[in-house]
């Protein structure tokens, strides 16, 4: 059976509430501003041990990341040259040459990547005699300009002039006609035009390779 507070009694509860707003109202506002610079610096420090454990997160990708290649240097004693290459590519040398109408034609080294199984290795070095000194133009003129469309003219106006920081100097062309598209760097030195092509690949670091061995490339 339900039973009704008493007037003695409501009247004491009201009373306690009154005392609970006055306690409340005694509290210096001083008390909520410090709860609040508190509140305020405790998330400070949070967002900044945040921040601050995200550049750790980076480090341990970065550590995941594979070591990359290392070059070599390749030497040729018979030709007097070298260059630098990554340790990952294969180079085969030549030994067997052929009767041209430019003289003999001499395939020197071959390259290609370790895991390469074209049937064709994408880059190549390879040389003709030119015993009376002629200049790639005037060479190429005198034993390639005819017939036109001749694939093995290693010279052409509009060709870039090209040179390296170890003095050789010679023409690049970008878009050569060969079997298959290539590229070609041809210089002349020694009594001999030489001849640096890379044929199409579908290995990207085949042009990266490509580059660094002219740019490398010097000789005794």
């Amino acid at each position: 059976m339900l039973t009704h507070p008493t007037v003695s009694e409501i009247l004491n509860l009201m009373e306690e509430v009154q005392q609970a707003e006055n306690a409340y109202r005694k509290i210096p506002k001083e008390f909520f501003i410090a709860i609040g610079i508190f509140l305020l610096l405790l998330g400070s420090i949070g967002l900044f041990l945040f921040t601050r454990s995200r550049p750790q997160e980076k480090n341990t990708q970065a550590a995941s990341t594979p070591t990359p290649v290392q070059s070599t240097i390749y030497t040729n004693q018979t030709l007097g040259f070298s260059f630098s290459h990554p340790q990952n590519f294969d180079i085969h040398e030549m030994s067997d040459s052929a009767t041209l109408s430019a003289g003999r034609f001499h395939e020197v080294i071959l390259l290609s990547q370790e895991d390469d199984e074209s049937p064709t290795p994408p880059l190549s070095l390879y040389y003709y005699d030119n015993p009376n000194n002629y200049s790639i133009p005037d060479f190429n003129t005198k034993y390639f300009s005819q017939p036109v469309g001749n694939p093995l003219t290693i010279w052409e106006k509009g060709y870039d002039e090209v040179s390296n920081s170890n003095g050789i100097q010679g023409y690049f062309d970008k878009k050569h006609l060969c079997e298959t598209p290539c590229q070609i760097y041809v210089f002349s030195t020694n009594s001999k035009v030489f001849v640096l092509k890379k044929t199409a690949s579908k290995k990207e670091p085949v042009d990266t390779v490509f580059k660094q061995i002219f740019s490398t490339l010097k000789f005794n």
